[in-house]
């Protein structure tokens, strides 16, 4: 079992995270792997932080170490830091901040350092393409990671604070000039259009269908693959 730290202020957390040799199995499956003993509102507190300032915090960090605890922070599988979002001691607008500083973390980080591919075309039991950098898989993947998000607020009275919040980011890194970006965001409301058949049918469907359409209206010179992609994710075809 590994050690539990305590009383990490922000930089040494962001080491904690960060400053790992990129393994594989990555350092955090080590079951003498350090983790962080922290409350939630800390936990809501250092990534909005973390993803508000993402450009020059992880200046020093390699694709490679960026991707790896990216990863590790967003994974709800491997980390509980995303679960935090659902403490409803902590206050609303402090959570929502969080949510909204993930396109922060899109805009300054991921539109810098990822390569010029689509991840859905990347296949795993192949060689990556030429020039493809691993932080494409985390960009791509972070929906996937964060599902919390739409399964916790389900059963919570902010539901509908989070469809406008999420909905409103996706919508904005869409925009964002870099086709792994905009794929990231099209894997994100086809993710959401699957789950808001459970709570918000009628509403949601038709707003995730009129911004991926109006999207592509817009953006008439995407490569095919994505447009292909973007048609299938208006009605959760992408998962």
């Amino acid at each position: 079992m590994g050690y539990g730290l305590s009383d990490l202020n922000f930089e040494e957390w962001v080491v904690h995270i960060f400053d790992h040799p990129v393994t594989d199995p990555a350092w955090y499956w080590d079951m003498d792997a350090e983790w962080w003993h922290h409350s939630h509102e800390e936990a809501v507190d250092y990534m909005t932080k973390l993803f508000e300032y993402a450009g020059n915090i992880l200046v020093s960090y390699t694709d490679e170490q960026a991707n790896q605890g990216l990863w590790y922070l967003s994974s709800t599988t491997i980390s509980d830091y995303f679960n935090a979002l659902h403490d409803v001691t902590i206050p609303i607008q402090k959570r929502l901040r969080c949510l909204e500083s993930i396109y922060s973390l899109f805009k300054q980080l991921y539109t810098v350092r990822c390569s010029l591919h689509l991840s859905h075309l990347v296949r795993s039991d192949e060689p990556n393409p030429t020039g493809y950098s691993i932080i494409n898989l985390s960009c791509y993947m972070w929906w996937d990671n964060v599902s919390t998000i739409y399964t916790g607020a389900i059963i919570e009275d902010y539901l509908e604070l989070y469809s406008r919040t999420m909905l409103d980011v996706l919508k904005r890194i869409l925009e964002l000039e870099s086709i792994a970006c905009q794929e990231s965001a099209l894997h994100g409301l086809s993710h959401y259009q699957s789950f808001s058949r459970h709570f918000r049918e009628d509403v949601t469907k038709h707003e995730v269908i009129d911004i991926i359409s109006n999207w592509l209206k817009t953006h008439k010179k995407i490569p095919a693959s994505l447009k292909t992609y973007a048609l299938a994710a208006r009605f959760g075809g992408v998962l």
